[in-house]
């Protein structure tokens, strides 16, 4: 036994049921509270092709059960140049955010981590530093070099070759034999760039295994380390051993010693600030500089050197190269690693640099990122809520509040004695999308009042949310939400609540002085996370009658080109001595279990049945619902709903998936084309039809406004006025999923809502057909099917190094100076707004750009926005022969394969009003290395002229991603961090 374990919390009795039902569904052993759970997270990318499965492989035969899952990586060679460089660094902290979310909703003991670019290793350290589990990270691995004719290329040769062929130097043909052989294999890009930057620099901070940031992605060794890595992570979960206790002041600064040693990318300010500060350090610019004054740049590395990775490789790999240094005194060498060793110790157990090598030379030489669907209002929801009510618990329900500060005190409470919550109305609150945060499902509470029996007794009352799986009287998504200060947070035991249905209203007998009385004395409680994913959602997410804006159709929405999504599919029910069960039964079965109606064995039985195979949950639950309603709303191809996941018919779907998405972008048929006022009312009488989850009110919301649409409570409830409650499903009824797939499936059901006239049936959908021509071409209901009734008999109704400093500058900026180019520049601006102005200027006259000072802006954090790289201008630059004429200031930043006279991370950024704003072009701006200053020749007074003047530009994104980035992001200075 190894003490405490985060994934204990996922197996405790009171919300451990779900877990253990899937667990049992993996065929995982029985004693699951005794396995050791690692997660293997990864970008999944082509790019290392080798790797996936050997860490798995490695866990496994570490005795430890591993899951993967995989987040995103974005491409910077690929965006390079365009607007989609505006993804690039933010994606950092998504993927930060995606690691921290998979690893805390699912409690795992451990982390290994595979990225391969730029920004992922960052992000996925960012994540390992703000959990503080056991966590080791492996490095993709680099690419070799190409080549051709006696010449060596990498990927910046690609983009530089760009700035030879317009100034003229070399023809098209050898253009292209360049970009033939710039990238002749899988890993990422090859010189001293910033993927090999952060891989080294992690490696020296003592998060990844030896040899990790130099072994190349096709080299055996690189599998060998994936295997070795469960051996470790064991050996870190039994030594307790995580990433506060190794990233710390020390191997922070080791890591900034190997990135000036190693001359490596100025991105390693922006990320290392972000890695400290996601273990509670403050790390600054000053502090680089302190490093840069003291340790040479030793390394003959690309961009402004002869060698790449491979070639440390060759010559004793990263170790070697922390061997030198901790020999020559730069390393802390009793900063402890991933090994369980320090780095002192690692170092003892490698060979030295090859005799004779000539990449890392001495200091003595050196060089330099929803009708049971109610819409009620009332004094105790004045801004809406949702309550689900199939009909069954009838439609008033009255009685004295039982309150509850979130779910897992009323869980305690019903625990100890269910009987006493008979006749109450419960009302758990501090659950909301602030509150939660995150905007919890209550499915516990409400399985267990069923299980107890209370279904018709209880009523359930929150600001929270429900999963598709919760039946009852329950009432949700009360809005304002206690955190804000909504009435719900007003609520004292055994006041009076009235619940009435059939006038859409819920109310606590309260009058309004009584409640205005209590609301000068109520304090909003404090936030239950102050940095991370949950803080920034707290900041940024609106209420739930908003749809908790800022899922896959939300992004299709925004994107609008064509789509289609593809179901996974729902799961079998599981079957046992005659009875039918699903995940809902065995989170219903604690209720059971607690108040005595069944033993503890026959709860293990239902565990063990639950879940049988693969797919979604199986009733008319969320996943269903959606799954269901974007099938209405026509986003998704026919039978994708209601086709089980293990059946060979979804093969078939994933495999015509790719007819259908050609015949849309030849159509030029795209998301906004589909998803319309009429398509969205069609998914919503779906929902109501089929008695589909709550959570398709969020999410419908949510989905109408990624594409520019207005949907509200109101209409969700004009909605379920018309239609009926017609699907004798899960929850509250007796079946699911796969008997729709039985009885025609999901075709099936529109055909028939199709003829009552419930839905639209000239509204478009991915096949390029309407909906009404869809119905045509599939068979009706089964004869004698019992699941959808007749409206006559309804159920119901529902993101070399000198900090500089100056008048340019006055919060930082930060300077790739490698020597080459000198320590003094002085010219004229030649300003652009953005790189794509400089690329064409440059294009067409690569001579007037010599002795002059080019300044790129509105390309920081907020202006770009998320502060793109600016290869492609460099790249233009060097390639035109101008590398030492030329000197670039932007509020941008710099690709790792960016060299020559270069400056960026400018703060302020000129969206935010910095001085790199109001320069104008002729202004003389000089850069001194020496006195690190950048300054442009004009008075204070003069500077305070043209403010007066300025007016901030609109910002270049209004919704999305970018918007909500936007909105979040700190300076560069600050490490461009959206979780504070």
């Amino acid at each position: 036994m190894i003490g405490f374990r985060f994934n204990t919390i996922g197996v405790s009795d009171a919300i451990s049921m779900g877990t253990r039902g899937m667990c049992y569904s993996l065929q995982s052993r029985d004693l699951i509270a005794d396995s050791i759970e690692t997660v293997m997270s990864a970008q999944w990318y082509d790019g290392n092709i080798s790797i996936p499965g050997c860490d798995k492989n490695g866990v496994k035969e570490a005795d430890m059960i591993g899951f993967r899952f995989n987040t995103i990586g974005v491409s910077d060679a690929i965006s390079m140049g365009t607007r989609g460089m505006c993804y690039s660094l933010q994606s950092r902290d998504l993927i930060a955010d995606s690691i921290e979310t998979v690893m805390s909703a699912q409690w795992y003991d451990g982390n290994i981590s595979i990225p391969g670019c730029d920004k992922n290793m960052p992000g996925t350290i960012m994540a390992m530093g703000r959990l503080n589990r056991p966590s080791i990270m492996i490095y993709g691995g680099t690419i070799k070099p190409g080549h051709f004719e006696g010449h060596t290329f990498d990927i910046v040769s690609a983009f530089q070759v760009y700035g030879e062929f317009v100034s003229g130097s070399i023809s098209d043909e050898e253009r292209t034999n360049v970009l033939k052989h710039s990238c002749p294999g899988a890993g990422a890009c090859g010189g001293m760039y910033t993927a090999n930057t952060m891989a080294s620099a992690i490696e020296a901070m003592g998060m990844s295994l030896p040899y990790s940031s130099s072994t190349p992605a096709e080299d055996p060794l690189k599998l060998d380390e994936c295997r070795l890595a469960g051996k470790y992570i064991l050996d870190l979960i039994k030594m307790d051993l995580k990433p506060k206790d190794i990233i710390t002041p020390n191997s922070l600064r080791n890591a900034m010693v190997t990135v000036m040693a190693l001359g490596g990318s100025t991105n390693a300010v922006l990320h290392l600030i972000a890695i400290a500060r996601s273990v509670g350090l403050n790390l600054t610019l000053d502090d680089f500089q302190k490093v840069s004054d003291a340790v040479p740049f030793l390394a003959d590395l690309k961009p402004s050197g002869k060698y790449v990775m491979e070639d440390i490789h060759k010559i004793g790999g990263t170790p070697a190269v922390l061997k030198y240094l901790l020999e020559l005194g730069y390393l802390d060498g009793d900063c402890i690693t991933v090994t369980g060793k320090t780095l002192a110790e690692n170092a003892k157990l490698f060979p030295s640099l090859s005799e004779g090598q000539q990449i890392i030379r001495p200091p003595t030489n050196p060089i330099k990122e929803t009708g049971h669907i109610q819409i009620l209002y009332g004094n105790l929801a004045p801004d809406g809520s949702v309550a689900k009510i199939t009909g069954k618990e009838g439609l008033y329900f009255s009685g004295p509040a039982l309150v509850f500060e979130g779910e897992e005190s009323m869980i305690a409470a019903i625990s100890e004695d269910p009987a006493s919550f008979k006749g109450k109305v419960v009302v758990i609150r501090g659950e909301g999308p602030k509150g939660g945060p995150g905007m919890p499902e209550m499915l516990t509470p409400t399985s267990a009042i069923m299980g107890a029996g209370l279904g018709k007794e209880v009523a359930l009352l929150t600001d929270g949310r429900f999963s598709g799986g919760s039946h009852g009287y329950v009432v949700g998504h009360i809005c304002p939400e206690a955190q804000e200060g909504g009435p719900i947070g007003l609520i004292e035991n055994g006041d009076i609540i009235t619940i009435d249905i059939s006038k859409r209203r819920m109310d606590v007998q309260l009058t309004d002085k009584e409640l205005d009385e209590r609301r000068k004395s109520w304090t909003a409680p404090p936030y239950k996370a102050d940095r991370g994913v949950l803080y920034k959602y707290i900041k940024n997410v609106q209420s739930a009658s908003n749809g908790c804006m800022p899922g896959t159709i939300m992004a299709m929405g925004r994107l609008n080109r064509p789509s289609i999504m593809i179901y996974g599919g729902t799961i079998k029910p599981g079957h046992f001595e005659g009875h039918t069960f699903d995940i809902v039964s065995a989170f219903q079965v604690y209720g059971e279990f607690v108040s005595g109606s069944i033993s503890d064995e026959e709860r293990t039985n239902v565990l063990k049945h639950s879940c049988p195979g693969a797919g979604a949950c199986g009733g008319m639950y969320t996943a269903n619902t959606m799954a269901s309603a974007i099938e209405a709303m026509g986003m998704s191809l026919p039978y994708s709903s209601s086709t089980p996941a293990e059946d060979p018919l979804k093969l078939d779907e994933c495999r015509l998936a790719g007819k259908y998405i050609l015949d849309l972008i030849k159509m030029d048929l795209k998301p906004k084309d589909i998803i319309t006022p009429k398509s969205l009312r069609n998914a919503m009488v779906t929902v109501m039809a089929l008695g589909g989850s709550t959570n398709a009110v969020l999410h419908l919301i949510a989905i109408a406004r990624s594409v520019g649409l207005n949907l509200t409570l109101d209409d969700f409830q004009k909605v379920s006025d018309a239609v009926p409650f017609l699907a004798d499903l899960k929850p509250s009824g007796k079946y699911v999923m796969e008997d729709i797939h039985k009885i025609g499936g999901t075709p099936a059901v529109l055909r028939y809502l199709l003829e009552l006239g419930y839905l639209d049936g000239d509204c478009i959908t991915v096949t390029g057909k309407t909906l009404a021509e869809n119905a045509k071409l599939f068979p009706s209901l089964s004869e004698g099917q019992q699941i959808i009734r007749p409206p006559t008999n309804p159920i119901k109704e529902t993101g070399h190094i000198q900090i500089l400093y100056g008048n340019l500058a006055p919060d930082g900026s930060v300077a790739k100076i490698t020597g080459k180019e000198g320590l003094y520049f002085s010219g004229p601006a030649l300003v652009f707004e953005g790189e794509e102005s400089m690329i064409a200027a440059i294009s067409e006259d690569p001579a007037s750009f010599k002795g002059k000072v080019v300044v790129i802006r509105g390309e920081g954090p907020k202006g770009g926005p998320g502060m793109p790289e600016m290869l492609t201008p460099t790249s233009a630059i060097m390639g035109a022969g101008l590398g030492k004429e030329v000197a670039l200031l932007t509020d941008g930043r710099f690709s790792g394969g960016s060299h020559g006279y270069v400056v960026g991370h400018i703060c302020p950024e000129a969206q935010e009003g910095g001085p790199i704003g109001l320069i104008e072009n002729g202004d003389i701006i000089t850069i001194d290395i020496s006195k690190r200053r950048m300054d442009v020749q004009l008075t204070e007074k003069e500077l305070d002229e043209r403010r007066k003047s300025w007016t901030a530009p609109p910002y270049k994104a209004d919704r999305g991603v970018l918007y909500k980035y936007i909105k979040n992001v700190q300076s560069a200075s600050n490490g461009c961090v959206t979780d504070e």
